[in-house]
């Protein structure tokens, strides 16, 4: 949902000054007072139309600049809303960086349930550990695959570092969790590979936020990293 916040506010600066520009710089720019108004640009009975070289490439000057700038702003509008879409890089963590043992002993162990119920795309089991919010999320995007005939598989995973233990309530947490593990999508029926590797196992590194509630513990956002 942040990213998605990011490129729509990029997107409406962007259309923001494109819309509103060219009326404000008009005013800035030299285009009025004497240009196409009052009684600079027209005049009645004899005098016909006046006009100069000056004026000529003062208005040339004041549209070329506006062009300039409008396409500067546009370009700037479009890096803000890839460097939104594009996962920041960060350093892969090994160790685990916490002092509360018991509390790591859990997350790596609901870490590894989420995972392997994820390989299975059945996650119906583990639902306990999951937030209703994110729960619905990551059901959806099981069925699309189903209905799309695509298997995610999440095979040989191995936490390799916790670390960034960051309490933003007294029921919240965030945790960066590093881990190897085999990742891939095959198509159901034929069974051919389309994305990922099946036989090498990659580097991950991901914020999981946990949120305590009655019930005990359980994910509620998941932010994946580049390494």
């Amino acid at each position: 949902m942040i990213k998605k916040q990011k490129i729509f506010i990029a997107l409406l600066v962007m259309v923001f000054f494109i819309t509103f520009a060219p009326h404000a710089l008009a005013l800035a720019g030299g285009l009025h007072g004497g240009g196409v108004t009052g009684g600079g640009g027209f005049h009645g009975g004899n005098g016909g139309v006046h006009s100069s070289n000056h004026d000529i490439s003062s208005i040339e000057g004041g549209v070329s600049n506006k062009v300039m700038l409008m396409l500067s702003l546009v370009g700037l509008g479009i890096i803000i809303a890839i460097s939104a879409v594009i996962k920041p890089k960060v350093i892969y963590t090994e160790g685990v960086h916490i002092e509360d043992i018991q509390l790591a002993h859990t997350i790596k162990k609901q870490f590894l349930s989420i995972q392997n119920a994820w390989n299975t795309q059945d996650i119906s089991r583990v639902s306990q550990l999951y937030s209703e919010k994110l729960y619905a999320k990551h059901t959806k995007i099981l069925l699309n695959y189903l209905d799309k005939r695509k298997i995610n598989h999440t095979e040989k995973i191995e936490i390799e570092g916790l670390s960034r233990l960051y309490w933003k309530k007294s029921n919240t947490f965030e945790i960066d969790i590093s881990f190897k593990a085999i990742d891939y999508v095959i198509d159901k029926d034929t069974q051919h590979i389309l994305k990922g590797l099946p036989n090498a196992q990659q580097k991950f590194k991901q914020r999981w936020t946990f949120v305590i509630d009655e019930e005990g513990m359980k994910i509620d956002k998941i932010k994946e990293f580049r390494i």
